[in-house]
């Protein structure tokens, strides 16, 4: 009778340790669990991140026999999208966002959220249209840093710019009156996420009364922290 029991308890005893479930496998399926939690978040995340520059377009002079004047727009997919004259400065706008136009001043910007030669994905009405620059070799590509260092753009900043004596660690608050929408505001160097600029400030008709140099930041990972005028 012992003896029997005692076989019993036995098979109880592998039997519940053949359907006791692993420890180790518990740890992975939670692990798979965080990671998909993880990379949604990255995913959302990389919709945010402020991309590598434009498309630049600003002349007509660029318009000749071998570049056409029609900008092709695709979906993602290929598909067209529209077409866009820029020798046509009566576009409609309400449903034509890109970054920047004013074609009666030869300006065209799209911000690009990823570029792979030639393939440039830009920000169109919020959504996302490519734009492929052998067809449109009016556009030029230009990282941000160029866009606002060799292009001929004016910045227009505002209360939420801070301007600072230097960048880094040393940076102090720099103590003078700005007149955000008078003052001239030109970029000078970039660093990082950092940006020296040359403050002018005209005193009656026009003339020059005041012009000194400061940093700012002009970008984060997801937005610029600046917005641009037409030009000079």
């Amino acid at each position: 009778m012992l003896k029997g029991s005692f076989v019993y308890f036995l098979i109880l005893l592998v039997f519940s340790c053949k359907y006791e479930p692993s420890k180790s496998l518990k740890i992975r399926a939670s692990h798979t669990t965080e990671s998909r939690k993880i990379n949604d978040v990255i995913n959302k995340n990389q919709n945010k991140i402020l991309g590598p520059g434009v498309l630049y377009y600003r002349g007509r002079q660029m318009v000749n026999a071998a570049a056409s004047a029609i900008v092709n727009i695709r979906n993602v997919n290929g598909e067209l999208y529209r077409q866009i004259n820029v020798l046509n400065d009566t576009i409609i706008l309400a449903d034509f966002s890109p970054f920047m136009i004013y074609l009666e001043h030869d300006i065209l910007v799209f911000e690009v959220k990823k570029m792979i030669a030639p393939n440039c994905w830009v920000y169109l009405n919020k959504e996302v249209k490519k734009i492929d620059l052998n067809e449109n070799k009016i556009l030029e590509f230009v990282t941000w840093e160029d866009y606002f260092l060799k292009k001929d753009i004016s910045l227009e900043l505002d209360k939420s710019n801070t301007l600072y004596n230097g960048y880094g660690d040393k940076k102090r608050r720099l103590n003078k009156k700005i007149d955000f929408e008078e003052d001239e505001f030109t970029a000078l160097a970039i660093k990082g996420y950092w940006m020296k600029i040359r403050v002018t400030h005209f005193g009656e008709e026009e003339e020059l009364d005041e012009s000194f140099e400061a940093w700012i930041n002009w970008r984060n990972q997801s937005n610029l922290l600046v917005d641009v005028g037409i030009g000079r």
